[in-house]
């Protein structure tokens, strides 16, 4: 019960293995200028505009309809634990999968792999030690959980424009603020998680009423506020943090499909250069962004096809509000947990976690039943409660910092307002710090997808 337990499919093959044979390079997936890579983040931009424009109340993160919905519950089913242990250390992921790859397949006759979804931790360890161990676990293919993505991607920008410019921003916003900090974990993310939806929503807004609208697009913006260093930092945080994060968690809630996981990949491309750089210090997330994509493309059809039509599953049958398969996970570690009431033994697990086939679905069918959170609830916003107020507040900061008007954005001037008064070192400008680790994306993708190692014994 320590860890959230990895999710497993399971499904039938008959190829001859679960990894192609010609190996698919993916370097060139990364190049930072590849069309689909810019093409995304300027096409999400140009659609919250759209957004802006149409409805003068909204907010970044609301929920959206999804007409590939099939308007019904995911069915899935929650076992009693086959291993009792964590996914911490090697030793006990080396136990999961010594488990999955032999009691599993004994069980299960003619299933050619297993596909098993956990975090970071569990996904990279699985990983090294199919790397590490010629041969073995080669029914077992890992994929990391997206949940866990959206969270990091979110760290590793907070990181990155920590210093120069969030911690002044904040001071400036709520000087009295004490719960949003340079240091954080995923458990900590729902409040970054808002902050990043009212700080969309504001920048948004500004953007979309200061701009010229013959001007209104990524490339352009850019261009034009190039000789304002402020303007810059503020428009770099926006397009290569903000927009694709709120994109990100957009597609995260709509039904899988092909579609949907082709565009996901791209931010595992701007994620992986975040990562890199030595002020978001997350260098373990950029090997996972590589070995993500490289499983992707180099998985047999039908092990990525699972993976295509499942990494997304819906609780209560409404369209828009699909979660990743590890958020379920997550949700039914912590039911375990409140079942469980702290006293934990083999017996209780074995008769109280198999309750929540019940549970969880009766849950969901009561708040289907009450009309909880409709797709018209003005109060929907990311889900929780609307950031309205926050928003307003959020725009008048950035309405004092970046000038008040398309004029002053655009100004040539080499000061960085966010840290106008501010004492410490003036920070360097952080895209250059993630342009600086572009230049070398294509020697670092050759070598991480060469330590994946094991599709050469598979």
């Amino acid at each position: 019960m320590r860890a959230p337990p990895p999710l497993i499919f399971y499904f039938l093959d008959i190829n001859g293995g679960v990894i192609k044979k010609t190996e698919v390079d993916v370097v060139a997936w990364f190049n930072p200028n590849r069309a689909e890579v810019l093409h995304e983040v300027s096409d999400a931009f140009d659609a919250l505009v759209r957004e802006v424009q149409a409805d003068a109340k909204w907010q970044a993160g609301r929920y959206l309809p999804d007409p590939a919905h099939p308007g019904t519950p995911t069915p899935f089913e929650v076992w009693e634990p086959e291993v009792y242990t964590g996914t911490e250390s090697y030793r006990d992921n080396r136990e999961v999968l010594q488990r999955i790859d032999t009691r599993f397949l004994e069980k299960y006759k003619g299933y050619k792999c297993i596909i098993v979804v956990g975090d970071q931790q569990t996904f990279d360890r699985m990983m090294k030690l199919k790397r590490g161990e010629y041969g073995a676990y080669k029914h077992v293919i890992p994929f990391n959980g997206e949940m866990h993505l959206l969270a990091h991607f979110c760290h590793a920008g907070w990181r990155l424009y920590w210093d120069a410019m969030l911690l002044p921003f904040l001071q400036l916003f709520d000087r009295q603020q004490t719960v949003l900090k340079e240091k954080w974990t995923v458990k900590d993310w729902s409040h970054y998680d808002d902050f990043m939806m009212y700080f969309t929503t504001a920048a948004m807004r500004w953007v979309t009423h200061y701009t010229p609208y013959d001007i209104l697009d990524k490339d352009n913006l850019l261009l034009y506020a190039r000789n304002n260093r402020t303007a810059t930092i503020f428009l770099h945080f926006l397009f290569d943090v903000c927009v694709p994060y709120v994109t990100m968690r957009q597609l995260l809630r709509q039904a899988s499909s092909p579609r949907m996981r082709e565009r996901m990949l791209v931010y595992y491309s701007l994620c992986m250069h975040m990562c890199r750089t030595k002020q978001a210090n997350k260098y373990l997330y950029a090997v996972l962004c590589v070995h993500a994509v490289w499983l992707h493309h180099n998985v047999i059809p039908s092990v990525r096809g699972v993976w295509d039509a499942m990494s997304t599953v819906s609780l209560r049958g409404l369209p828009g509000r699909n979660i990743p398969v590890d958020h379920l996970c997550e949700k039914i570690n912590r039911y375990s947990k409140m079942i469980m009431h702290g006293i934990i033994s083999v017996r209780r697990i074995q008769e109280r976690v198999p309750m929540l086939n019940v549970l969880i679905p009766t849950e969901a069918a009561y708040y289907n039943m009450i009309g909880g959170v409709e797709l018209t609830d003005e109060n929907a916003g990311t889900g929780k409660q609307s950031h309205e107020e926050c928003a307003a507040r959020a725009y008048v900061c950035l309405d004092q910092l970046l000038g008040g008007s398309w004029v002053n954005f655009i100004a040539a001037s080499d000061d960085n307002n966010f840290r106008q008064g501010f004492p410490g070192v003036e920070p360097t400008d952080p895209f250059d710090l993630v342009q600086q680790e572009q230049a070398s994306y294509a020697t670092y993708v050759r070598r991480i997808s060469r330590e994946v190692g094991f599709h050469q014994h598979i």
